[in-house]
């Protein structure tokens, strides 16, 4: 495969993601999720799958798909039946009549990257049936490769506490405003700043993607050394590089008619993790591509975030009271920026 394509795809994900499907291209990870993959990508990421003998599903409109080397393997399923080996009817296709993927209103799709057949068949087994029982967690953070320490903790205290508690101790250190690189080059919630674990995993997930391409590389260690904005509980950030460019008078006074106090930067805003949208009465979140480049934030920690652009469009317009009552002891890391350190030869 043309290199150049395959730095393309890299780029075009997540740097977080960007992280994880060269991590089980070198057998860093065992298998990886990739969300918000754009469909003109589709492509090279079969190309890349098929070179280096890993194992890729999504859904198409016959149904689940599996690539394996020249194998085109579809489970058309039902409500309620459990995806296996035994539901794939194997045929050998031409490439070129491989199923396209299903892709939502933003012309992107979910996949699953694995090294091994029975990974991947018991990963989107586990994630489609949204199963979160303990022991569900527990084995599809074995698949996934998460440290046993971070899974553990995980399971004990729940998607939202223990973001929340992560978070909480990045402020208690003063790490809010500069912490390792390592812990946003993984997915999961780090147990604690002294896991090592995931410090390695880290190391290893980024020096997987200087092994395929050093541009690629240094462009998604930048990305990751960026300021991350907290617009939610649990893993919901919107990652920006701030710029020295002054905010115009209109978008502060925006800002503070709708927030407390808030903190109003000029900022080019990266990639989303997910692309998606929501819009409630006044509330906003408008997580697509154009949500990138060039945009105003207003945010006032624990109490709110607004996102417009130079057109004056909101894109994202969020309060601690769009969250679940039950959850706001928790709020205190919401709506507040990450800041995140580079210490890596770029």
């Amino acid at each position: 495969m043309d290199l150049e394509k395959t730095v393309e795809l890299l780029l075009s994900l997540h740097p977080q993601q960007a992280c994880s499907l060269a991590a089980v291209v070198s057998g860093a990870k065992p298998s990886t999720i990739l969300e918000s993959v754009e469909e003109s990508y589709w492509p090279a990421l079969v190309v890349l799958a098929r070179e280096r003998r890993l194992v890729l599903s999504y859904r198409a409109r016959s149904g689940y798909v599996m690539l394996q080397g020249d194998r085109v393997l579809v489970a058309s399923l039902g409500k309620g039946r459990k995806l296996s080996s035994e539901e794939l009817h194997c045929t050998k296709v031409h490439k070129e009549t491989v199923p396209r993927p299903l892709t939502s209103q933003f012309g992107d799709f979910t996949t699953y990257v694995a090294r091994d057949t029975q990974t991947l068949l018991e990963l989107v087994r586990l994630r489609e049936a949204k199963l979160r029982d303990p022991q569900a967690i527990r084995r599809l953070g074995e698949l996934l490769g998460y440290p046993q320490c971070c899974v553990d903790s995980y399971v004990r205290k729940g998607a939202v506490r223990v973001w929340h508690e992560f978070l909480s101790e990045l402020i208690a250190r003063g790490l809010d405003k500069g912490s390792p690189i390592e812990f946003w080059a993984v997915y999961h919630a780090p147990c604690s700043l002294s896991c090592e674990q995931t410090l390695e995993l880290g190391r290893a997930y980024l020096e997987s993607l200087r092994r395929i391409s050093k541009k690629a590389y240094s462009v998604v260690v930048r990305r990751l050394a960026s300021s991350h904005l907290s617009y939610s509980l649990g893993r919901r950030f919107i990652d920006f590089h701030a710029l020295d460019v002054e905010v115009p008078p209109w978008f502060s006074r925006m800002a503070v008619e709708v927030l407390p106090d808030p903190r109003v930067l000029t900022v080019e805003i990266l990639r989303p993790y997910v692309y998606c949208e929501w819009e409630e009465g006044l509330y906003r979140l408008r997580a697509t591509r154009d949500l990138q480049g060039l945009k105003y934030v207003a945010y006032s920690p624990g109490e709110g975030v607004l996102i417009a652009s130079p057109s004056s469009e909101v894109y994202i317009y969020l309060t601690r009271k769009t969250l679940k009552r039950e959850n706001t002891e928790y709020v205190s890391t919401v709506f507040r920026v990450y800041v995140t350190r580079a210490e890596l030869d770029t």
